[in-house]
């Protein structure tokens, strides 16, 4: 059975990570009929990775959480029909970002990657009035 044990000694200062995971190896090398080099190699990857993995699992929780909150932002800024500018201005207010060339290309392309997504996936939807792209939070 595999396993990942944890030590950490010094007030905290030195911590370590011991992982056995021979039947993890041994499964694939079988899977990729590896000969014995390359077993070990691949078992020294497949440690490292567990252990890379298992140490991101917090940070990929905090930034799925701040991904699906900054969604949650932008449907409610989208309660009215509302064009990109106007999502992008609020988007500065609230998380008091400074306006410049550079930020508004960056976070005006992350803000468009967004609205397509939740377009995507049903929370919001576009209508055009007066040649303008309007958003505006699904109903129900």
């Amino acid at each position: 059975m595999d396993k990942i044990l944890h030590a950490v000694a010094g007030d905290g200062f030195i911590k370590m990570a011991v992982i056995v995971a021979t039947d993890a190896a041994e499964k694939a090398s079988r899977i990729h009929a590896c000969s014995p080099t390359a077993a070990a190699a691949l078992g020294r990857a497949l440690c490292a990775a567990s252990l890379l993995g298992e140490s991101m699992a917090p940070l990929c929780d905090l930034n799925r959480d701040k991904v699906l909150e900054i969604a949650e932002r932008i449907v409610s800024l989208c309660a009215q029909p509302v064009n990109f500018e106007a999502i992008l201005q609020q988007l500065f207010r609230q998380y008091q970002l400074e306006m410049d060339f550079a930020q508004y290309v960056l976070v005006g392309s992350t803000v468009r990657s967004y609205l397509s997504w939740l377009r995507d996936t049903g929370r919001l939807t576009v209508e055009f009035s007066d040649g303008m792209l309007l958003w505006k939070a699904a109903e129900g």
